[in-house]
């Protein structure tokens, strides 16, 4: 919890990333969250540069509370006691699709808000081809293989 903690309010010395991510991969899901995955479209979203460098590589859980307080006007840091303190900070535009992601309104069946998982990925995938299809920028065969990942 501290190392979490340390990391989501960017103290010196914490933790990387990526150690973190693993270990919080192994336990929470059975995700492969590969290196590759994370260059793929499912895991892009866009964002004004502010939000992006406040967030960093933070896990899901992070990015999601941090994005739900700038529609919000509001800035989060966890206590060392690991409670959460609000404070008034400025409202950014979050466009649709990116607000949709962090509240998984592309996943069918809403897992748990902590952890972005294949079933979101894919669900968002599906939807990036669904309306650029309905913009006639791909056909019906290019969503071929979309639910298995291809």
């Amino acid at each position: 919890k501290q190392d979490l903690k340390a990391f989501i309010n960017n103290e010196d010395g914490c933790r990387s990333f990526e150690d973190l991510e693993k270990e919080i991969i192994n336990v929470a899901t059975n995700w492969n969250n590969e290196e590759s995955d994370k260059n793929k479209i499912w895991n892009f979203v866009l964002l004004d540069s502010s939000t992006n460098r406040g967030y960093g590589n933070s896990i899901f859980s992070a990015k999601r509370r941090c994005i739900i307080g700038k529609m919000q006007g509001k800035k989060y840091f966890v206590g060392d006691d690991l409670t959460v303190r609000e404070e008034k900070g400025g409202i950014a535009f979050v466009p649709p699709v990116t607000k949709n992601v962090f509240l998984k309104q592309y996943s069918i069946v809403r897992e748990d808000f902590h952890v972005w998982s294949e079933n979101d990925a894919k669900a968002y995938k599906a939807n990036i081809l669904e309306t650029l299809k309905d913009f006639g920028m791909i056909d019906s065969s290019d969503l071929k293989g979309v639910n298995n990942n291809e």
